[in-house]
C-alpha cells in the first residue's frame, strides 16, 4: 500500500540541486518516528523526498505518518530492514541515498554537508560522518569519532566504524553495482554493504557529527547472540574475496576477534545468567550460538577462565596504551635530536624512552606469563602441589589434624576486618566509581545510593590521580594528594625499592609495584566499608575521579563507572557559593584563595540577594568564572569520551536534570546497572528517605543560572565551554 504525498520542499532554489533520499524504514517504532521526520524537514539541505516503509507494524506507525504531508508512505507485511530499505529504495528518485532510522535524528545540516562531500570527491561511491550517542529520552551520552584514513576495505574488516546507517550517504549508481541490502541478514546489514562496496569503490569519511544515534532497550545491538552470529557470518563472507592478501587475511583474523570479544563475552555473561536462573532453554540456544561463532568462549563459561581472560584483556589494553607512549616518546626524542635541542632536554626524552619500554617489557613477560599452560604454572609453584599432596594424604590418614610444613594457619589479612572482608575478598564483591564535576549532583546521587539496602558509596576518597598535588581551581592553598598520588611520590618507598641489597624489589618494577599497591590500597579501605555496613555493593564518590577515567580503568578494569553531569553554569553559580560558604574568614572555612573582590560580592550579595542581581553585578570575577568554565569543559569532555571507549556497558552517563524531573526512573536504571535490586517499592521507599532528609534544595533547580549570569558571565562561559555545552545538549541561551 503507498500513499504519495508531496516529495519535495517548494523551494526556488531547489530544482538546481541534487534530490536527496531519505528512507525512514519503520517497526514498532511510532513513539520515535516523528522526531526523525522532523529531523528531516528542519534540514537546510532544500531539495530532499521523504518515504517510509512502515515494515507490518502493529503501532500506529501510519497515524504518525500521516501528520506530515511532505511524507510518502508505504507499507509491506513484516520482512525485516533490508527488505524495507529495498522497497524504499525502488520507491525513490534521489539521486543521492541516506537511510535514517525511526528512532533516530538528522542533525539540521547532515544533507548539505552530504552533498557537500559527495560533489568534492566524485570518485567515492558513499561518504559518512560521525553521530552523537543519545538516551532513550534524548539526553546526550557522548560523540563516536573514529579516525580512519586509507584503505576503508582493509579497516572494515577490523570492524564496523560507519555507525548508524544515517551517517552514510550514497551515490544512486552504487545499489545498481552491487545490489540492495541482503535480506537474509537480520542484522549487520550496514556493514554487509559497506564491505561490498569498499572493496570496489573508493569511499570517504569526513569529521563532522551529522545523527543523533539513540541508544535504548529495543536496539538489536543489545542482542549478542543475533550481533555475534550476524556480524561473524558478514566477516566469513569476505574470505573468498581476500584469500592470499595477507594485510587482508590479519585484518580479517582481528574483525572477527573483535566480535567475538565485544559481542561473544556478553554472551558468554548472557548463557551464564541463564544458568544460574535455570532458563535452560535459553542457555542451550546461546550455548549452540557460541559453538557456532565462538567456540572458544565456551571455555568462558567457567568462572575462574573468564576471570583469566578479563585479565589478560586489562594486559593488552594496558600494553598497548604503553606501546602508544614509546612511540609519542620516541618521537620527540627524534625531533629534539634533530633540533639540537640543550642536553637537559635530550636526557629526560631518553629516560622516558627507556622506562617505558622497560615497562613494555614487564607486560610482555605477564603477558607470556598469564599465556602459559596450567600445568605449566602448577609446576612453577611446587608449594602449591605440595600443598594439594598434603590434604591427598591427610585425607587418606583419616583426616587427623596435622599442619603441613609449607603452608601456614589461615590468618585475617587486616586487624579489625572479618574474615572474607579483607582485600583480597574484595575481588568478589562489584565495585564502582561515581564521577562528575564539582556541585553536579554527585553527593546527592551517593546519598541515594546508600539509601539501599545492598550498596554503599562513600565520598571523596580521592583514591585516582597519580599527577594530583594541588587543586585546580586555587582557592585551597593545602596540599590535595589522591591516594595514588601519595604513593607513587613517596620518597621513602622509592629509596626502599631502590636498595641494592632489597631482595623483594630486585625483580620487580617500581611503576608497577606502586600501580599494585595503590589497588590494594583501595581494595582495603572498600573492604572496611563493606565490613561495617554489611553491604556487598561498594563504591566511591569522588568528583576529582572525573578527570581520571582511565585510571581508574587502568586498575579496575571491571569496575563499574557512573558519569553524572550537570548544566557548567549551574554548577559555576553553585560552586561560587560553596566557596563563599566555606572561605577562611567563615567559622570552619577552608578556602583562602579568595581575591579580596571575591569576598566583598560576597558580603554585598548576603545583604540583599534580589537587589545584587538587579543592579546588573556578577557574583564572579571574571578569572574565576574562567577557570570553572575550563575545569567543567574539560572534565565533562574528557569523562564521556573515554568511559564508553574503555569500559563499553560497564559505563553510565545521567544528567542531574534528568535524575531531578524523573528521579524514580533514572534511580531505577542506576540500580539495575549496578546490579542490585530495583523493585518499585525498593526505588520509592529509597527516593522517599532522600526526601525526608531535605536533599531537595533549591540549589538543585535547573537553569537557575539565567538568573544569576550577567551577559558578560554568558559570552566568557560561552566562548570557552560552549561546544560542550552543545554536545551535552544544554542550549547556549
Amino acid at each position: 500500500m503507498t500513499q504519495s504525498r508531496s516529495r519535495t520542499r517548494d523551494s526556488s532554489s531547489a530544482d538546481s540541486r541534487p534530490l536527496v533520499s531519505v528512507v525512514i524504514p519503520c517497526y514498532n517504532q511510532a513513539h520515535f518516528l516523528g522526531e526523525a521526520i522532523e529531523s528531516v524537514l528542519s534540514q537546510s539541505y532544500p531539495n530532499f523526498e521523504i518515504i517510509v516503509v512502515d515494515d507490518g507494524s502493529p503501532d500506529d506507525t501510519a497515524e504518525v505518518a500521516a501528520r506530515y504531508p511532505e511524507v510518502r508512505y508505504v507499507r509491506q507485511d513484516n520482512q525485516g530492514v533490508s527488505v524495507a530499505r529495498n522497497s524504499g529504495l525502488a520507491r525513490s528518485g534521489g539521486a543521492y541515498i541516506v537511510f535514517l532510522d525511526a528512532d533516530d535524528r538528522l542533525l539540521p545540516e547532515a544533507l548539505e554537508v552530504g552533498v557537500r562531500e559527495l560533489e568534492a570527491h566524485p570518485e567515492c561511491a558513499l561518504v559518512f560522518g560521525y553521530s552523537n550517542h543519545m538516551a532513550a529520552n534524548g539526553t546526550p551520552l557522548f560523540s563516536y569519532r573514529p579516525h580512519v584514513e586509507g584503505d576503508h576495505y582493509l579497516e572494515l574488516l577490523r570492524y564496523n566504524y560507519i555507525s548508524p546507517s544515517a551517517v552514510a550517504m550514497y551515490r544512486r549508481d552504487v545499489f545498481d553495482s552491487v545490489g540492495g541490502f541482503d535480506p537474509s541478514l537480520r542484522a549487520c546489514q550496514d556493514y554487509d554493504f559497506y564491505l561490498r562496496i569498499a572493496r570496489r569503490f573508493p569511499i570517504h569519511g569526513y569529521d563532522r557529527v551529522v545523527v543523533d544515534y539513540r541508544q535504548h532497550d529495543t536496539n538489536r545491538t543489545r542482542n549478542p547472540a543475533i550481533m555475534l552470529s550476524h556480524a561473524i557470518t558478514v566477516l566469513r563472507s569476505q574470505r573468498k574475496h581476500i584469500k592470499g592478501n595477507k594485510r587482508y587475511e590479519e585484518a580479517w583474523k582481528t574483525g572477527v576477534r573483535t566480535y567475538q570479544q565485544w559481542d561473544g563475552e556478553r554472551l558468554v555473561d548472557e548463557v551464564r545468567t541463564n544458568v544460574r536462573e535455570r532458563e535452560r532453554g535459553r542457555a542451550l540456544r546461546g550455548m549452540l550460538v557460541l559453538l557456532r561463532y565462538y567456540p572458544q568462549g565456551l571455555a568462558l563459561l567457567n568462572e575462574r577462565r573468564m576471570e583469566r581472560h578479563v585479565e589478560r584483556r586489562s594486559l593488552t589494553r594496558r600494553l598497548e596504551r604503553r606501546e602508544e607512549e614509546l612511540r609519542t616518546h620516541e618521537q620527540r626524542l627524534r625531533d629534539a635530536e634533530s633540533a639540537q635541542e640543550l642536553g637537559s632536554t635530550l636526557v629526560k626524552e631518553r629516560e622516558k624512552v627507556e622506562r617505558l619500554r622497560q615497562r613494555i617489557g614487564k607486560l610482555e613477560q605477564q603477558m607470556q606469563d598469564l599465556n602459559q599452560h596450567s600445568l605449566w604454572k602448577r609446576l612453577k609453584n611446587p608449594d602449591r602441589i605440595r600443598a594439594k599432596l598434603f590434604r591427598k594424604s591427610r585425607r587418606k590418614l583419616g583426616g587427623a589434624k596435622q599442619v603441613a610444613p609449607t603452608e601456614a594457619a589461615p590468618t585475617e589479612a587486616f586487624r579489625g576486618l572479618r574474615s572474607g572482608d579483607t582485600a583480597v575478598g574484595m575481588e568478589q564483591k562489584p565495585r564502582f566509581f561515581v564521577v562528575g564535576e564539582m556541585r553536579s549532583g554527585t553527593t546527592w546521587l551517593m546519598q541515594m545510593l546508600n539509601s539501599h539496602p545492598e550498596i554503599l558509596c562513600k565520598g571523596d576518597g580521592s583514591f585516582f590521580g597519580r599527577n594530583e598535588s594541588a587543586a585546580e581551581i586555587p582557592v585551597y592553598k593545602a596540599p590535595t594528594p589522591s591516594l595514588y598520588s601519595a604513593l607513587v611520590n613517596c620518597e621513602e618507598l622509592r629509596t626502599w625499592q631502590s636498595l641494592s641489597w632489597n631482595g623483594w624489589s630486585e625483580w620487580t618494577d617500581a611503576e608497577e609495584d606502586s600501580r599494585n599497591l595503590a589497588r590494594l590500597a583501595i581494595d582495603y579501605y572498600l573492604a572496611k566499608g563493606s565490613a561495617a555496613s554489611g553491604k556487598r555493593i561498594i563504591g566511591d564518590k569522588s568528583p576529582l575521579h572525573t578527570d581520571h577515567v582511565d585510571e581508574i580503568f587502568d586498575l579496575y578494569p571491571e569496575a563499574k563507572v557512573i558519569h553524572i553531569f550537570r548544566d557548567g553554569r549551574d554548577v559555576a553559580v553553585s560552586l561560587m557559593h560553596h566557596f563563599w560558604s566555606l572561605a577562611r574568614d567563615m567559622r570552619g572555612g577552608i578556602y583562602e584563595g579568595l581575591e579580596p573582590e571575591e569576598l566583598a560580592k560576597r558580603d554585598t550579595y548576603l545583604e540583599d540577594p534580589e537587589a545584587f542581581l538587579a543592579s546588573g553585578n556578577s557574583i564572579f570575577v571574571e578569572e574565576r568564572l574562567r577557570q570553572m568554565a575550563a575545569r567543567w569543559s574539560r572534565r565533562v569532555s574528557k569523562a564521556s569520551r573515554e568511559g564508553p571507549e574503555l569500559f563499553g556497558s560497564n559505563f553510565l552517563q545521567i544528567s542531574y536534570e534528568d535524575l531531578l524531573e524523573r528521579p524514580e526512573e533514572n534511580i531505577k536504571a542506576v540500580f539495575e546497572f549496578l546490579g542490585a535490586r530495583a523493585d518499585d517499592r525498593i526505588v520509592h521507599r529509597c527516593i522517599e528517605r532522600i526526601e525526608d532528609n531535605s536533599f531537595f534544595l533549591k540549589r538543585g533547580v535547573a537553569g537557575d543560572w539565567r538568573r544569576v549570569f550577567t551577559e558578560r558571565d554568558r559570552r566568557v562561559y560561552q566562548e570557552i565551554a560552549g561546544e560542550t555545552l552543545l554536545k551535552m545538549g544544554y542550549p547556549l541561551d
